[in-house]
């Protein structure tokens, strides 16, 4: 939890500054606390697959927040590569555009290892570590973008409503110019598309609408400068494949700059 509270009160309005403002001095103090960061999360991460103190605050542990009641319908939208910034701004565009709707509870979770869809997106619809994910029935009805989630609102029914959104506009706007005026635009639209979701839903029917994501997002380019390890795949900073080394109690093996 003070972790937690760091990140908001303290990282995430410092590294706005330094992206905007902030010189080579500052950009090194940021390389240096997410070094500190990195060392720290996959220390517990391990352990908190099986258990250990990290494990209440991972993205896929959350319960589905405040269980229907019999009456209430509860709409789990996913999105896509979401990061903290663009959360907040979501977050502000929803409440503009749906005055109906009255803010519960923020909260800050981490994220599964590897970010990448593909494996951070099973355990959040299943609730299981990613290695268990795989294959299983997920805790409620899963519905596509394309699908329109107010039909299918029911009284003390959960729904997962998948959108593709940031991430989408991310990769494909990523050399552009544009890229923030894209994303902006996009975050739009989702709001808009939850607003009229918040409107349209039966008067009968109270509705609950919870916001969240699979993975984040880094805020700058990181080119790969790190070799692909024999037999491994790579998306981003992340590889996988069989598994090469023999791990203590730990399930951690630090090799000069790729963390096992």
């Amino acid at each position: 939890p003070e972790l937690l509270h760091w990140f908001e009160a303290a990282y995430l309005p410092y590294r706005r500054w330094q992206t905007d403002y902030g010189q080579e001095d500052d950009a090194a103090l940021t390389t240096a606390i997410i070094r500190r960061f990195a060392d720290w999360y996959l220390t517990h991460y391990p352990q908190a697959l099986s258990g250990g103190p990290l494990r209440e605050h991972l993205s896929f542990r959350q319960p589905l927040p405040h269980q229907p009641d019999g009456q209430a319908s509860t709409l789990v939208v996913i999105l896509d590569g979401l990061h903290a910034e663009d959360a907040l701004h979501l977050r502000q565009k929803l409440e503009d555009r749906a005055p109906r709707l009255q803010l519960v509870e923020t909260r800050w979770v981490f994220s599964t290892l590897p970010t990448v869809t593909e494996f951070a997106k099973p355990p959040v619809l299943t609730g299981l570590a990613p290695t268990a994910a795989v294959h299983q029935s997920t805790r409620a009805e899963v519905l596509s973008e394309r699908e329109d989630p107010l039909k299918h609102l029911t009284p003390g029914k959960a729904l997962f409503w998948r959108v593709m959104d940031p991430d989408r506009t991310y990769h494909g706007h990523n050399a552009d110019a544009s890229l923030l005026i894209a994303v902006e635009a996009t975050l739009h639209r989702i709001a808009t598309q939850i607003a009229r979701i918040v409107h349209d839903a039966p008067a009968d029917i109270p509705l609950r609408v919870i916001l969240t994501t699979d993975h984040g997002r880094l805020f700058d380019r990181v080119p790969r400068t790190i070799p692909i390890p024999p037999g491994m795949t790579a998306h981003g900073r992340a590889a996988w494949g069989a598994r090469q080394h023999t791990f203590d109690a730990s399930g951690l093996l630090v090799e000069g700059d790729v963390a096992f």
